[in-house]
C-alpha cells in the first residue's frame, strides 16, 4: 500500500478506537431519570370518637410505617346515676403514637401503640321542677343547695391501644381514604362532685355525695375502654 494511502486508514481507525472508548464510557453512567421515589411521609386529617386532628405517618419499609398526631374534642355527653341524669360535656385531648404492620405491603394494617390521655367529663346537677335534689335515695331542697356539679377523670394517663387500620400504599404517593379502627384502655373512672351551700356542713349529705360519686362511676365503666373510630383524608408526599 502507498504511503499516501496508510495515513488517512490510521486516522479512520484512532478515531473508530476513540468512538468505542467513549460509548463504552457512557455505558458505565446510568442513564438520568425524571421520575422520583415518593417522600416516605403522609399528613392525615382525621375526625371521630376520640376528636379531630392532624397525623403524621413515617414509612420506615413496605412493612412498617409509624403514626404520630394528636386529636381533641368538646361535646355534650350526660352521665346518668342511680337517680339524676347530669348535664355533662365531655372534653378530648389525645396524643398518639402508633407502629403499623401491613403484612401484604398494601394499605391495610395492623396497629399497636399508646395513647396519652388528658379526657374528662364535666357534669352539673340541676334542681327538680320541685326544686330539689335526690341524692342516694334522699332528697335535699334547693334553699341549702347553691349548685352541685363535678368531673370525672380516667385512671391511666398512658393508655395502651390496638386497632386496625386502612392508609394509602406506601409505594405510591397523592391523595387518598384513611381509617383507623380499635380501642384504647383508659382505665377505671373516677368522679368528684362539690357542693355548694349550707348543706355541705351536714354530714349524711356528705355521706351521700360520696355514693352519688361511686354510681356515676359504675355508669362510665363502660369508657375504661374507650372505642376508637376514625375516618380521613391522606396526602402522600
Amino acid at each position: 500500500m502507498k504511503p499516501s494511502l496508510l495515513k488517512p486508514a490510521a486516522t479512520t481507525a484512532a478515531l473508530l478506537v476513540g468512538l468505542a472508548c467513549v460509548t463504552a464510557h457512557a455505558q458505565e453512567i446510568p442513564a438520568p431519570t425524571s421520575a422520583t421515589e415518593p417522600s416516605r411521609f403522609a399528613l392525615v386529617v382525621e375526625g371521630g370518637t376520640v376528636g379531630f386532628g392532624p397525623s403524621v405517618i413515617y414509612t420506615i419499609n413496605p412493612k412498617w410505617t409509624v403514626t404520630v398526631g394528636y386529636t381533641w374534642l368538646d361535646h355534650n355527653y350526660d352521665v346518668e346515676s342511680d337517680d339524676n341524669k347530669y348535664d355533662g360535656k365531655l372534653k378530648l385531648s389525645n396524643f398518639k403514637a402508633l407502629a403499623n404492620y401491613h403484612p401484604w405491603g398494601g394499605s391495610f394494617h395492623f396497629s399497636g401503640g399508646v395513647f396519652a390521655t388528658d379526657n374528662k367529663i364535666d357534669v352539673t346537677l340541676r334542681p327538680t321542677e320541685r326544686q330539689t335534689y335526690k341524692i342516694n335515695g334522699n332528697e335535699y331542697s334547693s334553699t341549702f343547695i347553691n349548685s352541685l356539679g363535678g368531673s370525672a377523670t380516667f385512671e391511666d394517663d398512658i393508655a395502651p391501644y390496638v386497632g386496625i387500620g386502612w392508609a394509602k400504599n406506601p409505594a405510591n404517593s397523592g391523595f387518598s381514604f384513611y381509617a383507623t379502627l380499635g380501642v384504647f384502655f383508659a382505665g377505671d373512672a373516677s368522679a368528684n362532685l362539690t357542693a355548694t351551700g349550707p348543706i355541705t356542713l351536714n354530714p349524711q349529705f356528705q355521706s351521700d355525695l360520696r355514693a352519688e360519686e361511686r354510681d356515676i362511676n359504675d355508669d362510665l365503666e363502660d369508657l375504661g375502654a374507650y372505642p376508637v373510630a376514625q375516618l380521613g383524608v391522606l396526602y402522600r408526599f
